[in-house]
């Protein structure tokens, strides 16, 4: 049985050393341990029962709020739709309006809603209402992590709207759902106050060691017991 947990980190980018970026703190929800470590240069898969694409999705979001992140080992040949964050961080990259149709890649709505949240412009995120059947109702969840650390978001029915603009920090509840505690958790690296993750234990079910490779690319955690 894994333990109810709060985990308290503070993130500095690589790109914060040079002056840019932005710093963030994440309390998530086990003894306090702080750490500091310097970022490594990259960052690869194991055999913990990890999945790779959750991996490859979280650094694509960390980079494009900054960060510097290479992830090793693999396969482009995958068939997961998340391998398509690839193309879509490049969408996402350029300024203005974009359309996201997440119909194919559903996992990928709250890393690319974190991009969004930090990029120039409209992003609208279509035919996303299977989402609302994930560990969570995942739209929902989403938009509340957004609007939470002070983001611009609207959601409807089958789709979600994020206009770019500054974050500010919160209480995200993850409301048990992993790939809701890894989205805030990246978008923490980009807010300007602290940020606090309500039930971060759920990561163990596709991540296990997310919170160690947080902590390996410069996060410092300080875990809490639950209640």
């Amino acid at each position: 049985m894994i333990e109810p947990m709060s985990i308290e980190t503070v993130f500095t980018s690589a790109s914060t050393a040079t002056g840019g970026g932005r710093d963030g703190h994440v309390k998530s929800s086990t003894g306090r341990i702080d750490l500091e470590t310097r970022p490594p240069k990259e960052m690869g898969g194991s055999g913990d029962g990890t999945n790779p694409e959750e991996l490859f999705s979280a650094g694509y979001a960390a980079c494009f709020l900054g960060g510097e992140v290479d992830i090793l080992g693999l396969d482009p040949r995958s068939a997961q739709g998340d391998m398509a964050v690839s193309e879509l961080y490049w969408r996402l990259a350029r300024p203005g309006e974009a359309e996201i149709d997440v119909s194919g890649c559903p996992d990928l709505l709250p890393p690319l809603a974190v991009m969004a949240a930090a990029r120039n412009g409209v992003t609208n995120f279509t035919h996303a209402a299977r989402l609302r059947m994930k560990e969570s109702d995942r739209l929902r969840t989403t938009a509340a992590l957004l609007a939470t650390l002070g983001g611009q978001v609207e959601e409807g029915p089958d789709f979600l709207t994020v206009r770019g603009g500054p974050l500010t920090g919160g209480t995200v509840d993850s409301a048990n759902d992993h790939r809701i505690a890894m989205a805030a958790a990246i978008a923490a690296t980009g807010c300007a106050g602290p940020v606090t993750v309500l039930g971060a234990e759920c990561v163990a079910k596709s991540y296990p060691n997310f919170w160690e490779d947080y902590r390996k690319l410069g996060g410092i955690t300080h875990e809490h017991p639950g209640t």
